[in-house]
């Protein structure tokens, strides 16, 4: 897995209290009980923790998997991130 993937996990358990158990590679969020609002705080913290913002087109992504998400992020990131705030970012 990738750096991505265990921030996304991170930000899902701690700052969401998702339960752990909940949380895989191949859960979606819907598997993880997100309802819009908890998506909506997901994509704020994201963008704060991994300074990404996830955009509506992003979110089209959270039909797929939890590691689907975090290989788009990580594929999307070199175009959409200033090269000083990546190094912050990881």
């Amino acid at each position: 897995m990738t750096l991505t993937y265990a921030r996304l996990v991170e930000i899902l358990t701690q700052d969401l209290d998702i339960p752990s158990d909940l949380v895989t590679g191949r859960s979606t969020l819907e598997q993880m009980d997100m309802d819009s609002l908890m998506i909506a705080e997901f994509t704020v913290i994201v963008k704060e923790k991994l300074d990404f913002e996830l955009t509506e087109d992003d979110l089209a992504v959270v039909s797929g998997t939890l590691e689907e998400l975090a290989l788009h992020i990580d594929a999307e990131r070199p175009t959409r991130t200033s090269p000083h705030s990546l190094g912050e970012a990881l």
